[in-house]
């Protein structure tokens, strides 16, 4: 039996640069927190949380369809009024997601 990556279970998450305001859609199967401060190593702009979701790589790709009009580079995209209603009106209806909810600092 062979593990398929594509569908492990994880979190899109949404971070932002501050000075240029574009925002990553990116995917992580470890905890989004370890992922901001990994991308924060390796970029020159001050980054945040601007939210997360559960999710996997089929996911993280959906969203980058829905968004290519907005997309800029890689993984990141303008933070176009559709792009952030969408972060916006993420829900954090269970208790897990709730928990991980406390990390996200708003803009």
């Amino acid at each position: 039996m062979t593990y398929d990556y594509e569908k492990r279970a994880g979190f899109i998450y949404f971070i932002q640069e501050s000075i240029l305001k574009n925002i990553k859609i990116g995917f992580t199967s470890s905890h989004p927190k370890k992922r901001l401060h990994t991308l924060a190593l390796a970029n020159s702009q001050e980054l945040h949380f601007l939210g997360f979701m559960l999710g996997d790589k089929p996911d993280e790709k959906r969203l980058h369809y829905k968004f290519k009009h907005l997309h800029v580079r890689n993984e990141w995209f303008e933070p176009g009024d559709d792009l952030l209603q969408f972060i916006d009106k993420l829900n954090y209806g269970n208790e897990f997601e709730k928990a991980l909810s406390q990390y996200i600092k708003a803009p």
